[in-house]
């Protein structure tokens, strides 16, 4: 699934297409993560540990904030096609607020070092992208079905 999602954002960014871009960036991603898990990292202790060790406490934050884009996602499409959209809605702003306060509380936390602390940085500003955009458009003027 990791590839999978690496393989569509990787396409989507770059504007690649076609049969070749698909197994290209799919290999690309595959050697690009087996590089990762080999790695060796020095953690803010000095130990040198497997790199995975160092994105590990991000990992359960950022499987939230998937979540909580997979249900502002469908609370949009509802409001797009003018039904209540309240029983995604709810859910979605807890499954944001929880790993974006996360993101906040590990971005500052002293026992982590600067990577875990930038990419901590870098999520809250994905999640607040999340929350601006989905507010955007589910606060802003209603357009008709048509308009969209």
């Amino acid at each position: 699934t990791c590839v999978r999602l690496g393989r569509f954002l990787v396409e989507e960014s770059c504007g690649w297409r076609g049969p070749t871009s698909r197994y290209g960036v799919t290999l690309l991603i595959v050697i690009v993560s087996g590089v990762l898990v080999i790695q060796k990292y020095t953690n803010i202790d000095g130990n040198v540990v497997p790199a995975w060790q160092a994105l590990w406490p991000l990992f359960g934050a950022t499987n939230q904030l998937l979540a909580a884009l997979a249900l502002v996602t469908v609370a949009v499409f509802l409001r797009s096609r003018g039904i209540p959209s309240a029983f995604a809605l709810i859910p979605a702003v807890i499954m944001v607020a929880m790993p974006v306060s996360a993101f906040i509380i590990m971005a500052f936390d002293d026992h982590l070092d600067w990577f875990q602390r930038g990419a901590s940085a870098v999520q809250v500003v994905l999640g607040s992208f999340i929350i601006l955009m989905a507010a955007r458009f589910l606060f802003g003027p209603r357009k008709a079905p048509s308009e969209v």
